[in-house]
């Protein structure tokens, strides 16, 4: 029987990003729901579809962070040689997406006065 050598298929790194932002963002959202008193009589899936919603936002800032360090760092694999001020650029551009989604008059669900 012949040995084949199947070489694994490499993920962009945009995809494992944002699946362990995904992981991280959710889990957030979900463990901060209970401080929002609004949340409190919806119901369970509206709560989670909420959540999902934030979290898809928070997603989308990531990977504007993360395009724009690949931006200064020559690369999409600008991680792996990442000096100080890509580093600095990658979280200061997670910092003002957050700030402005915040600020953004879509930023919460009216329908339930958040």
């Amino acid at each position: 029987m012949p040995i084949l050598n199947i070489s694994p298929r490499r993920l962009p790194p945009e995809i494992d990003f944002l699946v362990l932002s995904f992981l991280a963002h959710f889990t957030w959202e979900i463990l901060q729901a209970p401080l929002f008193a609004s949340l409190g009589n919806t119901d369970h899936f509206v709560g989670i579809a909420v959540c999902l919603k934030a979290t898809f936002g928070d997603l989308a800032i990531a990977l504007a962070a993360f395009w724009g360090a690949a931006i200064l760092g020559k690369g999409r694999n600008w991680y792996v040689k990442a000096s100080y001020h890509i580093l600095i650029a990658f979280f200061c551009a997670w910092a003002a997406g957050d700030c402005w989604s915040r600020i953004s008059p879509h930023a919460s669900d009216r329908s339930l006065g958040l």
